[in-house]
């Protein structure tokens, strides 16, 4: 699956590792809520499996569980975010915009695991 548009360098606009995580995610915008799945996350973003992806610089809220360690619950993530890039009908890419301090740290925790 393509990845977000490169730059004029080639490399990549991230800037932050990304983790492999699969897992429901609730999404609302503009009043409309949807359901999607996740691809990858990182401690500023993740990649949102959909046929329908918003528009570029789209705000969305999300709500999602971030797996905990074995044996342990997860940690529900709940943030603003703005779509970054689209693959279109596949996939978006999205950057958090108002994570707490804690959620922040759970994510910095599960990228580096």
């Amino acid at each position: 699956m393509p990845g977000p548009p490169q730059n004029n360098n080639n490399e990549e606009r991230r800037s932050s590792p990304r983790a492999p995580l699969v897992a429901k995610v609730e999404a609302e915008a503009t009043g409309h809520s949807f359901l999607a799945v996740t691809a990858d996350v990182s401690a500023g973003g993740m990649r949102i499996h959909t046929a329908n992806p918003l528009p570029v610089v789209a705000e969305l809220r999300l709500r999602f569980v971030l797996p905990g360690p074995e044996g342990s619950q997860g940690v529900t993530i709940e943030t603003g975010a703005v779509v970054r890039y689209v693959v279109e009908g596949t996939a978006m890419g999205v950057e958090f915009t108002s994570l707490d301090p804690a959620a922040r740290a759970a994510l910095a925790r599960f990228v580096s695991s």
